[in-house]
């Protein structure tokens, strides 16, 4: 996977909340972005959590030699490192 695919996930799903039409569903993207446990940020597919009064969503991943973490708000801001 490259940054610009994972960049293309969260844009996919910041717009996807704003309307449907998109990769995902309206309803789809509400719910990976609804917290599906009390003391923990799991979302539906991404790790969900709040600040600033923002929906933040993320997702870290790793394989030998390499990490990596998407990033995305509700505000329509993002970030992919490699």
């Amino acid at each position: 996977t490259t940054p610009e695919e994972l960049a293309q996930v969260v844009i996919g799903i910041q717009h996807a909340c704003e309307q449907d039409g998109g990769i995902i569903s309206k309803a789809t993207a509400q719910a990976m972005l609804t917290s599906r446990t009390v003391d923990k940020p799991n979302g539906l597919g991404v790790f969900v959590d709040t600040m600033k009064k923002s929906t933040v969503f993320f997702h870290p991943g790793a394989n030998a030699g390499f990490q990596n973490i998407m990033v995305g708000n509700d505000n329509g801001q993002g970030a992919v490192v490699m």
